[in-house]
Order: structure tokens, then sequence, then C-alpha cells
């Protein structure tokens, strides 16, 4: 998995495609990959004791496409339409909690927005 084009790329593209169950799937696939101190090698060295060291190490580009694409699975513009919550992971909401955006930037200026699961009626309210 090469976690910045998974980002970048697919999970980009499954929310444009209104897929926004497999953009969270991606998103916590590339989490998962981190680090443990959330940075992702694009490219590992050789094995320990080798002589020469090769690959990336760590960059900027995919903690922003980490940060990119957790603000498009909860606020982003398509047009002239702004989408809501569009990858949000079902699990948050399923969990009782609310998921809740606050002063999010946008091309139509700040959003804020909560959302929370009644299991009662089965609806989600905002």
């Amino acid at each position: 998995m090469w976690v910045a084009i998974t980002l970048d790329n697919l999970a980009e593209v499954h929310l444009v495609r209104h897929n926004g169950d497999a953009a969270a799937r991606d998103l916590y696939a590339t989490l998962n990959h981190a680090t443990p101190l959330v940075t992702w090698c694009e490219e590992r060295g050789p094995e320990p004791g080798a002589s020469k060291c090769t690959g990336d190490r760590q960059h900027l580009w995919t903690p922003v496409a980490v940060v990119r694409c957790l603000r498009d699975c909860l606020v982003m513009e398509e047009g002239d339409k702004l989408e809501l919550a569009l990858g949000s992971a079902r699990h948050w909401l399923a969990e009782g909690g609310p998921i809740r955006v606050d002063r999010a930037a946008t091309h139509f200026g700040p959003v804020s927005y909560r959302l929370q699961f009644d299991k009662g009626t089965s609806s989600v309210h905002g």
C-alpha cells in the first residue's frame, strides 16, 4: 500500500463517486500503517547491518494527504454543492456519539454541523 496515493487518488475518487464507506476504509488503512510516531515511510531501507541506505524516509506528502482526506470525508465541496459527512465511518454514529465539525473553512464560508444517531428511531439528527 502506497499510503499517500491511496488517499490522494483512491479515497478522493471514492468520495467524488459518493462511496464514502470505501473512502473511510482507505483512511483507516492509512492510519493503521503509520509508525508509532504517526509518520509514514514511503519506502523501507535495507535490512539492519547493510552498508547503504535507500528509500524516501518520512516526508510531508502522506500527513497532508491524511488531513485533506479527513477534511473531505467530513466537509467536501463539489461544484456548487457542499457534501457533509460523506466519508464518515458508520461506526462513528453507531457508537452513539456525535459527529461534529466546527467552523470548517469551505468555498461557501465557514461551516459547522453536528450529527447524532438515535437508536430508538433509527434516524440521524443534525
